[in-house]
């Protein structure tokens, strides 16, 4: 990961809310929810936010502490 893609704290607790269950863009940060669709972690479908595949694999990462290359 580079430092670009790093997640910035609040961009985290974003990503963390959508792992979890999916979330309404509207209850969102526009902001967070730009940068992880162009970083292609999370889809944006109708009104809802989900993860993507790649965002599945780096939620798995972040839980269990390792690192994908």
């Amino acid at each position: 990961m580079t430092p670009s893609e790093r997640l910035t704290a609040l961009e985290e607790l974003t990503f963390r809310r959508i792992a979890n269950a999916g979330a309404k863009t509207k209850l969102l940060r526009a902001r967070d929810v730009q940068r992880l669709r162009d970083l292609g972690l999370v889809i944006v479908a109708a009104d809802r936010v989900i993860l993507s595949e790649f965002g599945h694999a780096r939620f798995a990462e972040m839980r269990s502490g390792r690192k994908l290359e």
